[in-house]
């Protein structure tokens, strides 16, 4: 290896600051090094006592920039959706908001304030919301954890993931070490922080090791053919004209084609897995098998299982000289039919190592995304088949890193859904539950949605609210004589937008207008 010395600098770590007024003479083939007092690696910004510091900072701008692009998209009365702008949100600012996350355990609580701003900033923006409204009623309005514990999470991952290496591997063995070491200095590290985060969790010691593939890159198999964009949005509400548009796309296939039907199932998605198959052939009875996957698995496991079993009996039929016109895998698990699209060497290799042998023959090998749960018989049969492989005797399985993803997942959610609900507002419960029952609110336009979701939370430019936070000296309505401006005096009482209001408007309950189906049966008015 020759090392470029044009590029080479150096830098000292302490937090002492004798250590770090030193200069070193370096040197490498008769040049000295110079002195750099914050280089970069991988995109890390490494100040002298590694505060990450100055790294925050650049991650801040960075980001701030991204979401001034943001706001070209919504204002108050015009613009995108709240989903739209969330998943604009999560794709291009909080990919860089949480880049090389788990170095942050190392920052001081004051830098991390900082990287809170910025979301606070940028869930306002997709709801609408007034500086004043709570940080959690944005929260759980948008769905986004907060940045601590998603770090949290992340960190644990990271842990997680030096403990399934190789054994030569030093990450591994530092991770193993960790523990027993005595420290002397109680500043926070990687490994501390995910020590620390683990006493909350009961994640499995008996982990698998990551899988590697079994090739070189230039000898890798190609990827299968895919198919997502089938313009179906997933929604369970629109059981109907997705099934119509899922059953167009299946008959769009050569009548030749055999159609797999492939589906997994887990126990509240993280145990007691099963798989299902079920083959149509063009001029045989169809196939079914199913099976157990392991008492410690996940729903993504199990479809991968599923999908397993699916190939493995495809490579028999072939092996046997009987030929495959083309393959259709029909499968309801956006996330495995991309991973086949995209290639994953550490998790998909031996599958597509396999439908590799079958596509030598010139053998069309296709897996279309389907939607789940929609009365197709294919989809409706391999579902029951996987939830009998549930309920088959379990094999001991080694827990994967895609168990604990989920487990991880699955105990945070369920522990932010607790919180929500013993908080004493219980505004925060109803926001919750309208999101996930994915209410009218966010089909409306965006002025509209605006107004219902600050009415909401009950902070809105009305008179009653403005003057609780010094925004306006008066609480009294500016319509009528009402000396209080609130909410329920503009719905049901103000007579001076009777005409606003639809026949029969004041008999509603007016603890649920604003969370029931369609309370939006007045004409809208700017407030």
């Amino acid at each position: 290896m020759q090392i470029n010395t044009t590029k080479t600098v150096y830098n000292i770590y302490s937090n002492s600051r004798e250590v770090l007024a030193r200069d070193l003479e370096l040197k490498i083939e008769d040049k000295c090094l110079q002195r750099d007092p914050l280089p970069r690696y991988l995109g890390v910004a490494l100040d002298s006592r590694l505060n990450l510091t100055a790294h925050e900072e650049q991650l801040a701008g960075r980001v701030r920039e991204r979401i001034g692009l943001m706001k070209k998209l919504a204002g108050t009365n015009w613009g995108a959706t709240l989903s739209s702008l969330k998943t604009l949100y999560v794709a291009f600012v909080r990919s860089a908001l949480e880049y090389a996350n788990p170095t942050l355990n190392l920052a001081s609580k004051t830098s991390l304030g900082k990287l809170d701003r910025i979301q606070n900033a940028a869930m306002r923006l997709m709801t609408g919301g007034l500086r004043s409204t709570p940080i959690a009623a944005l929260e759980v309005a948008t769905g986004c954890e907060p940045l601590e514990t998603r770090l949290e999470v992340q960190t644990l991952m990271a842990r997680e993931r030096f403990l399934r290496l190789g054994e030569s591997n030093p990450l591994k063995d530092l991770a193993e070490s960790f523990g027993a070491t005595r420290r002397r200095l109680k500043k926070v590290s990687v490994l501390s922080a995910a020590e620390a985060a683990e006493r909350k969790f009961n994640l499995p010691t008996d982990r698998a090791p990551l899988e590697t593939p079994g090739w070189p890159p230039e000898l890798a198999p190609h990827p299968l053919e895919v198919r997502l964009d089938n313009g179906l949005n997933g929604k369970k509400s629109e059981i109907a004209p997705q099934k119509a548009a899922a059953l167009e796309f299946i008959d769009s296939y050569p009548a030749e084609y055999v159609r797999c039907y492939i589906d997994g199932s887990a126990m509240e998605g993280i145990s007691d897995g099963g798989y299902g198959v079920y083959i149509e052939w063009k001029s045989e009875e169809a196939t079914r098998t199913s099976g157990p996957v392991g008492r410690r698995t996940c729903s993504y496991e199990c479809e991968k299982a599923a999908l397993h079993a699916c190939i493995r009996i495809l490579k028999e039929r072939h092996d046997r000289g009987n030929p495959l016109p083309g393959v259709v895998i029909l499968c309801d698990c956006r996330s495995l039919v991309q991973n086949l699209g995209g290639f994953n060497p550490t998790s998909m290799g031996d599958i597509l190592s396999v439908t590799e042998q079958i596509r030598q023959a010139d053998v069309r090998i296709i897996c279309q995304w389907i939607p789940s749960h929609v009365e197709i018989h294919g989809n409706e049969v391999a579902d029951e088949l996987a939830n009998a492989g549930r309920l088959q005797p379990q094999p001991t399985v080694l827990a994967t890193l895609a168990h604990v993803s989920s487990l991880l997942r699955g105990e945070t959610a369920k522990r932010w859904r607790t919180a929500i609900e013993g908080n004493d507002d219980s505004r925060l419960a109803k926001l919750y539950e309208a999101r996930r029952a994915d209410d009218y609110c966010a089909h409306l336009p965006r002025g509209d949605a605006v107004q219902v979701f600050r009415m909401r939370v009950n902070h809105v430019l009305l008179l009653a609210s403005m003057s609780k936070r010094g925004w306006s000296q008066s609480a009294s309505c500016r319509l009528c004589e009402n000396r209080v401006e609130d909410v329920d005096h503009v719905l049901f009482n103000c007579p001076a937008v009777e005409d606003y209001r639809s026949p029969g408007w004041g008999c509603k309950d007016r603890s649920q207008v604003l969370w029931q189906s369609d309370p939006c049966s007045w004409k809208r008015r700017s407030w």
